[in-house]
């Protein structure tokens, strides 16, 4: 059987070869290539799982010119913290975007016991409306093309690797739960701004490890911004971060910007 880390990076590539235009293999990694969303970081991006000590950000730089040349956003995902921080500290003196973000496996009980009685089933429309909220609340100064796109790429997402989904009884807070069938994934976890500090992610995150444990995955994880607080909620919950993914993001200017 694989381990954890191997298990868990396999389970992310899976979605996103089946949401992105195509999938093309490098010698630094794995491509993902998605001109149809040329505005959605994540699906324009080269994937490089193992160290590479000797590459450089003008490296990085030419890949995503040579294979991303006209998307607004194209970028560089590394799972190896060495090489992922010694080119974002790069990237982020060149005035590029990074990220930095940490899957978490579920090895522990949860600190309490939640109340998921509000929690039931939702609608793909229900979750849809949700995130696009999310995606506005984020990404507004970007504009309307970008809005439109991520809203495109929700959708598509969803029928490429349709999820079981949550909501809270007043339907101001969601999650998805992915499942192959032996690893789960815990995703999409989104509270409205006039809702937040009520309970309802715990409740959520709480019925989704329920469900994923009534159904005897060997896996279920969920996968958290590593600069932002979301984690420290999941830690409480029983996630142990497992490996951490460290993003550089290269923008064109809009059009007519």
């Amino acid at each position: 059987m694989a381990g954890t880390r191997e298990t868990l990076l396999a389970f992310q590539r899976e979605t996103l070869s089946r949401t992105a235009d195509r999938v093309e293999e490098h010698a630094l990694g794995t491509l993902f290539l998605t001109p149809s969303l040329d505005s959605v970081w994540s699906l324009n991006a080269l994937v490089v799982d193992d160290a590479a000590p000797s590459l450089g950000l003008d490296d990085v730089e030419r890949v995503l010119g040579e294979h991303f040349p006209t998307q607004r956003f194209a970028s560089a995902l590394f799972h190896d913290d060495a090489t992922g921080e010694r080119l974002a500290a790069e990237a982020r003196e060149r005035g590029w975007k990074t990220e930095s973000e940490v899957a978490m496996e579920l090895c522990r009980a949860p600190d309490r016991v939640a109340d998921t009685a509000g929690v039931r089933e939702a609608s793909r429309d229900e979750v849809m409306a949700l995130l696009s909220v999310w995606f506005a609340d984020d990404h507004a100064a970007q504009g309307e093309e970008v809005l439109r796109q991520l809203d495109e790429y929700a959708e598509r997402e969803w029928r490429a690797r349709p999820p079981r989904a949550l909501v809270t009884a007043d339907a101001k807070a969601t999650c998805k739960l992915w499942s192959d069938g032996t690893t789960a994934q815990v995703e999409d976890v989104y509270t409205a701004a006039d809702a937040r500090g009520q309970g309802h992610a715990r409740a959520l995150i709480t019925k989704a490890v329920e469900l994923a444990q009534e159904a005897h995955h060997d896996r279920i994880f969920i996968v958290a911004d590593d600069e932002d607080t979301p984690k420290e909620l999941y830690a409480r919950l029983g996630f142990d971060p497992v490996v951490r993914g460290i993003r550089v993001i290269r923008e064109r200017p809009a059009p007519g910007g």
